[in-house]
């Protein structure tokens, strides 16, 4: 699904909670057991560690003693930003509830499933870098971790 020109920039992991990273790292490493081409039980499996990963992590960002809400109080201008973030956990949200419904239905091809499986993988890839790159930025041109 992804080659080496595709690897996402690298969160500052000095600049903030180690949750995130944690969260972001362990994202990663069940996406690439995606690629793998389980058989469908394991890919159950596997989306249940994902749906409660991506859970526990966006609540540490979004949640109400987040990294989100603490960044729009403390730094407004970056408010549109975060709050573009936060949308787009709902579409994760959603893909990985289309993943699900693929990978749960006995008549769906391996195609279907594969489709949906590479439809998720690019939006959370997408948001991941997108949120790394907002976070860096906030990082630089304020010159304080979060």
């Amino acid at each position: 699904m992804t080659g080496p020109e595709d690897q996402p920039q690298e969160l500052d992991q000095g600049a903030v909670p180690p949750g995130i990273v944690a969260g972001h790292l362990e994202i990663r490493r069940l996406l690439a057991m995606l690629d793998g081409g389980a058989p469908r039980e394991e890919l159950q499996n596997l989306l249940r560690r994902l749906r409660t990963g991506l859970g526990a992590h966006f609540e540490l960002e979004e949640g109400p003693d987040g990294l989100f809400p603490a960044l729009m109080e403390e730094r407004p201008q970056w408010a549109p930003a975060i709050q573009e973030l936060v949308q787009e956990h709902l579409e994760v949200m959603c893909l990985l509830g289309e993943l699900g419904q693929a990978i749960a239905d006995p008549e769906a091809a391996r195609a279907d499933v594969e489709r949906a499986a590479d439809a998720f993988e690019r939006c959370i890839r997408g948001h991941e870098q997108r949120e790394v790159e907002l976070i860096n930025r906030i990082v630089d041109e304020d010159g304080v971790p979060l």
